[in-house]
């Protein structure tokens, strides 16, 4: 999940980017739970954030995928 901004620099309104999350929903539950990789909050500065959540996303889909399904035991 990436969250922008709307800011005032040099009088130009540009979008900068607030924070980059990995969003991981809970199979048959309507919980979700959230894996920070960037806030500008806490650091402003930015070295390939967006990038290295696009890689973890896939990594993850990759692996979730190729996962055998489990069978119920009764």
């Amino acid at each position: 999940i990436l969250t922008h901004c709307q800011m005032l620099i040099n009088k130009k309104n540009e979008k900068k980017l607030q924070r980059v999350d990995l969003e991981f929903s809970i199979l048959y539950s309507a919980e979700k739970k959230l894996v920070n990789l960037y806030d500008y909050d806490l650091n402003f500065t930015q070295d390939l954030e967006v990038m290295h959540a696009e890689k973890w996303k896939h990594l993850i889909q990759k692996q979730l995928i190729n996962r055998p399904l489990l069978k119920n035991i009764a």
